[in-house]
């Protein structure tokens, strides 16, 4: 397999066999083509097909076997294309029919609307624009090619050498804080930095290095020689493939250049910690910066009394939430543990492990979030883009309540870790909800129309699109 280092729109290009000619097979961002070679006799054995017309790809045949491409059509037609590293292909060809999708199905929404459109802003010094002006999706989509290069160059150095997560049950919390009196003995050989670095006990429980603990795995805080204090997340639990999950997570997010403003950077390592339980075995860690700042529960508690500081609280949110929907990533599990504001007032989303991105089309959840922020009726099967349209939703509307009710945190918080205002038998029975009653009766304008939007979801379809970022921002 080789690319072509020339043109910047091939993605791969290979010597290939189709029909009765030999020639050169070429995916680019949009299309998928077969040249003959010069001067072959069989002209009509070429082809183009635009990635968004393809239906299926797979690999046909038992002895001779054939990239198999579906394509639509009033007769769907097969198309079989011999070609070297098959699988590479069909997963190349999958994942960039899925990014596309996403891009294009997302201005052909934009487009289409009503709602006032807003310019999602990348990072100074890169290229890629996310524009949302423009009127055809596929030249609009054009202008980000670098999102499929960098997300398809980044699976490449990862994605076929992943192993398997490791079988069997997982270290727990205990067995890793044996880890931690000795990382130079328990980090994978090739993590030096990590293996090198100095573990910071909580100051809270002086006994324990652990700082943090959730659903799926315990947070760690280390010192590197350089000084830079690092999170560090050990994984208690086996999860469906969750190192294929992480790496496209971590592939995607590097694609958009992490142009979804509230996640932080993070690297995630297939082999990066063992325990004692079982030596031989080195587990997935993930490090990102260590971020100083507060929980969003804390952080609402502080600033109950001042309006402003509410009112542009539930802003960032929604602004947040806006841009992540944007480059199609979900963040999964949007909750008060989740949603930390730092020392500089900048609104950061952490705990990754519910995260979905467009590579993840087709597959389960791997979790269903804190039942006081989802939707009642959501499912494992319920997972795509709009995933935290729901949450973000009663995330807003409770901001914005605050702001001009702060009572009412005193009245139906109680100092619960696990919700804001609202729980999972609110969202079961609206009607008899004394909480949903008095957003109803005593918000304002906006707060009412909120609460009336989200007693209509509550009627629909988890993933129902009428609670978009971008919708609720205008009402």
């Amino acid at each position: 397999m080789a690319s072509n280092g020339t043109d910047p729109q091939y993605i791969l290009t290979e010597p290939a066999n189709f029909g009765r000619s030999h020639g050169i097979l070429i995916l680019t961002p949009l299309k998928i083509i077969f040249k003959p070679d010069p001067g072959n006799k069989n002209r009509q054995d070429s082809f183009e097909i635009k990635v968004e017309d393809m239906i299926n790809v797979t690999i046909e045949g038992r002895m001779l076997k054939r990239l198999c491409i579906i394509v639509k059509g009033s007769a769907p037609e097969k198309i079989l294309v011999k070609v070297g590293d098959m699988d590479s292909w069909k997963t190349h060809i999958e994942i960039t029919k899925k990014i596309l999708t996403h891009f294009s199905g997302h201005q052909a929404t934009q487009t289409s609307g009503k709602t006032k459109q807003k310019k999602i802003e990348v990072p100074p010094g890169d290229s890629t624009q996310i524009a949302s002006n423009r009127n055809s999706p596929i030249s609009w989509y054009e202008t980000n090619r670098k999102i499929m290069e960098r997300v398809l160059n980044d699976l490449k150095s990862k994605k076929f050498s992943a192993p398997e997560d490791p079988q069997g049950s997982w270290p727990s919390g205990r067995d890793y804080e044996q880890s931690f009196q000795s990382l130079q003995h328990s980090i994978y050989k090739d993590l030096t930095e990590l293996a090198t670095s100095t573990a910071v006990k909580n100051p809270v429980s002086v006994n324990w290095y652990v700082h943090a603990t959730g659903n799926y795995g315990s947070i760690y805080k280390v010192r590197t020689t350089s000084g830079q204090l690092l999170a560090l997340k050990c994984f208690t639990k086996r999860t469906s493939h969750l190192n294929m999950r992480y790496l496209e997570i971590s592939s995607y997010l590097r694609g958009i250049n992490y142009a979804a403003d509230p996640l932080v950077k993070f690297d995630f390592y297939t082999q990066g910690i063992r325990a004692m339980k079982n030596p031989s075995v080195y587990y997935p860690i993930l490090t990102m910066e260590w971020i100083d700042g507060t929980p969003l529960n804390t952080y609402i508690k502080a600033n109950l009394k001042d309006t402003k500081v509410m009112k542009k609280l539930a802003r960032d949110f929604i602004d947040s939430v806006a841009k992540l929907h944007s480059f199609g990533i979900a963040h999964g599990d949007l909750s008060g543990d989740n949603i930390i504001i730092d020392k500089n007032g900048k609104m950061i989303f952490v705990d990754y492990d519910g995260m979905y991105v467009p590579l993840m089309e087709g597959q389960k959840a791997p979790e269903l979030g804190h039942s006081g922020f989802q939707h009642p009726n959501r499912k494992v099967d319920g997972y795509g883009r709009n995933l935290d349209n729901f949450s973000s939703l009663v995330i807003y509307l409770t901001l914005l309540a605050l702001a001009e009710k702060p009572d009412l945190w005193k009245k139906f918080n109680g100092d619960d870790p696990d919700c804001l205002i609202m729980r999972k038998e609110d969202f079961r029975d609206p009607d008899n909800s004394p909480v949903v009653k008095a957003l109803t009766t005593a918000g304002g304008r906006k707060v009412k129309k909120l609460t009336k939007l989200m007693i209509q979801a509550l009627q629909k379809d988890p993933l129902w699109d009428g609670t978009e970022p971008l919708k609720i921002m205008g009402l």
